[in-house]
């Protein structure tokens, strides 16, 4: 093995030729050092990793410079076109929504239903259910819980109202089965 990459990874390695991760969404593995957005040493050893393979981690909305000559041309893109590091859905939908500042809070409803916070300070103690990670800006730290439910409650509510939107009338809303429902 030379790399070990995210799926976001891959495709920053793919447009840029560099092998880089955000912050965020290193986090959600366990192997990072959230105060230094450093990949943490320990963790490393007792999994066995070789830090040779891991990404470079950087917050999101770092400029990466120009994409490749090969992206360029593969994927009809200007030469000239930069590469700025995203971050999770979740935490691009917080600052979306205008959640960049103390007290606030967002929800959003995709594949997980996630409400998330940016906080100002490290919780030293967050409930359990709580992912806590490394945010945008230095000093900052996303606060993101999961719910049990997700859009599959959405489809399900709007397949059970008697006037929804028919598949074939609207191509936008596909109708598969829920497994939850069947039987």
């Amino acid at each position: 093995m030379r790399r070990l990459c995210l799926i976001s990874d891959y495709l920053t390695l793919l447009f840029t030729g560099r092998h880089v991760t955000e912050a965020g969404a290193a986090g959600l593995t366990a192997m990072v050092d959230i105060h230094r957005c450093e990949w943490w040493t320990e963790m490393l050893a007792q999994l066995e990793l070789d830090r040779a393979w891991l990404p470079q981690i950087v917050r999101a909305g770092t400029d990466l410079g120009p994409i490749t000559g090969a992206a360029a041309a593969r994927f009809g893109l200007p030469s000239t076109c930069r590469f700025i590091v995203g971050c999770l859905d979740q935490y691009a939908g917080a600052i979306g929504a205008g959640n960049v500042g103390p007290r606030l809070i967002s929800e959003t409803t995709g594949t997980v239903l996630a409400t998330v916070r940016l906080a100002g300070e490290f919780a030293t103690e967050p409930p359990a259910t709580v992912f806590q990670g490394p945010a945008f800006a230095e000093g900052r730290f996303w606060r993101m819980a999961f719910g049990e439910v997700s859009a599959s409650y959405l489809q399900w509510y709007r397949d059970g109202l008697p006037d929804r939107p028919d598949s074939r009338s609207s191509p936008g809303w596909p109708r598969p089965s829920h497994p939850a429902l069947a039987g």
